[in-house]
């Protein structure tokens, strides 16, 4: 049985019941949903591994999104998704860390990139360079990968091993502020700039 504890169970529910009803929100926990909608500008621009449905929500708040997806399929049905929207875009590239990675290398003044796809830690690394002063990461499922405890957890949020290659990343982590919000199934961080 593991984590299904009845406190997760009843957290899943939660969850399922408002994906369902706000089918036009990003799939992060909702606090941290609440915070980028108050905090995103028509003036931002944002890079995010990992395609979705927060993509045409960021598009419909920032100046410029650039989207990085390797599934084909995927890539797709989002950039369909995305006509309507001349500030967005869905590029896909090759399953590659370093390729996948540097796929916005063009981009300059970042404001916020969401982690949320594949290659974490190589994202991670480029997102650390790239953000500007008073921007952000967003990393979702962050229980998975960040060093430091996630006070605002519920204990039903499972506690996962770290995947490989973050340590790495530590000591720079711990220079940025993070907020973590959780919902009972996963947390979802928000790491600002200095």
């Amino acid at each position: 049985m593991g984590h299904r504890t009845p406190g997760y169970i009843l957290s899943r529910l939660k969850l399922m019941a408002r994906q369902k009803t706000r089918p036009h929100e990003p799939w992060w926990t909702q606090g941290a949903v609440d915070l980028v909608d108050r905090w995103i500008t028509k003036d931002d621009v944002v890079v995010e591994f990992g395609s979705g449905r927060s993509t045409a929500w960021l598009a419909e708040r920032a100046a410029r999104v650039v989207s990085i997806e390797h599934h084909e399929g995927w890539h797709k049905k989002v950039s369909q998704d995305l006509a309507k929207y001349s500030n967005a875009e869905v590029r896909l590239i090759a399953d590659d860390p370093e390729v996948y990675a540097t796929a916005a290398d063009d981009l300059d003044r970042v404001t916020l990139v969401v982690n949320d796809g594949r290659h974490r830690d190589a994202c991670m690394r480029w997102a650390l360079q790239r953000v500007a002063p008073g921007g952000g990461i967003l990393l979702d499922d962050s229980e998975r990968y960040l060093p430091f405890p996630t006070p605002f957890s519920k204990k039903s949020v499972p506690k996962c091993q770290r995947f490989e290659g973050w340590a790495e990343l530590d000591p720079e982590l711990a220079k940025w502020r993070p907020m973590t919000f959780s919902d009972g199934v996963s947390d979802t961080t928000l790491l600002v700039r200095a």
